[in-house]
């Protein structure tokens, strides 16, 4: 099953950060594309996926759709050791194969509503990052909490993190993020020894 192209940013190809975008989320955009530079700027390469025109089939489809495209992006990664995932909203449902195989991630807005995320997110391997907003319906701070996991909540944030006193305190916000990501990839380049 072929999922589009993918763009590459390279780094050490030992480490790999794949991104996993959302429905309408692109790898362009300001989360994941800031999550992925900060990866590639310490070494990482950087792999996006992208859906381009193509949506995900039925909503009751996606997990199965989503953990194909990343399975098969992971597989394809032959010389890679050590990955880490970057998911985004609907990315997020490949959860259970980082689980799987325990590969470290960022969640960017997961969708802690939908069972099959929310049942696998304590199963994640540490180091995980949880980013939300406390007004994301698809958001559950309770359950991010009582994850074990890192957690970066963004006050009044949506489902793109985006905060309701406009442009400049969004910006913010998206700093908030950008600082625990790189706290987190900091920790993620020490834990693996490079």
């Amino acid at each position: 099953m072929a999922f589009g192209p993918r763009t590459r940013h390279e780094g050490d190809p030992a480490r790999v950060a794949l991104v996993v975008p959302g429905v309408g989320y692109s790898p362009a955009m300001p989360l994941l594309f800031w999550t992925g530079r900060t990866l590639n700027l310490r070494g990482w390469t950087v792999q996006e996926l992208w859906w381009y025109d193509r949506t995900p089939p039925r909503e009751g489809d996606w997990p199965a759709w989503v953990r194909a495209a990343v399975t098969e992006s992971l597989d394809h990664e032959t010389r890679a050791r050590e990955f880490v995932l970057i998911g985004k909203s609907l990315g997020s449902l490949a959860i259970p194969v980082a689980v799987e195989r325990q590969i470290p991630g960022i969640w960017l807005t997961p969708l802690l509503n939908q069972d099959v995320v929310r049942a696998a997110v304590t199963g994640l391997p540490a180091p995980t990052l949880l980013v939300g907003g406390t007004s994301d319906p698809t958001w559950d701070g309770q359950v991010a909490r009582t994850s074990g996991h890192q957690v970066c909540e963004i006050e009044g944030g949506d489902h793109g993190l985006e905060v309701p006193a406009g442009p400049v305190a969004s910006v913010l916000a998206f700093a908030d993020v950008v600082r625990a990501t790189e706290d987190f990839a900091d920790q993620l380049t020490r834990s693996v020894g490079t």
